[in-house]
């Protein structure tokens, strides 16, 4: 799933081209990247305060990450597989955090809005 979710995200940056990706990621802070997820999180999924706290710092993490790598500027191939490690990373800790239903739903979410997290 990680990997069907990561390549989503792979071709629509593809899609888009890898110059407009690191434009939209660089042009936006990862803090505000971050709150967005989790409002959209919170109001889709219906987190609770708790869950809300700890969904809200895995996106941060995510997006920091994201934003360091894209600035790195490495070839294409090392930047998408960078990418997928992260968004692995995000899908294990946010599992552990929501509840089956909840994580099946997130799931669902990013492959219907072929969304970054």
């Amino acid at each position: 799933m990680a990997m069907l979710a990561a390549g989503l995200m792979a071709t629509g940056c593809m899609l888009m081209g890898q110059s407009q990706f690191a434009k939209d990621v660089q042009g936006t802070p990862a803090k505000e990247r971050a709150v967005e997820q989790t409002q959209k999180m919170t109001a889709v999924l219906g987190l609770t305060r708790s869950q809300k706290i700890s969904v809200g710092q895995i996106n941060m993490d995510a997006a920091r990450q994201v934003r360091v790598i894209v600035e790195e500027k490495r070839g294409w191939s090392q930047t998408n597989k960078s990418l997928d490690s992260v968004f692995e990373m995000k899908q294990k800790r946010l599992k552990a955090v929501l509840a089956n239903e909840q994580f099946e739903k997130y799931m669902q979410m990013r492959e219907e809005l072929g969304d970054d997290g």
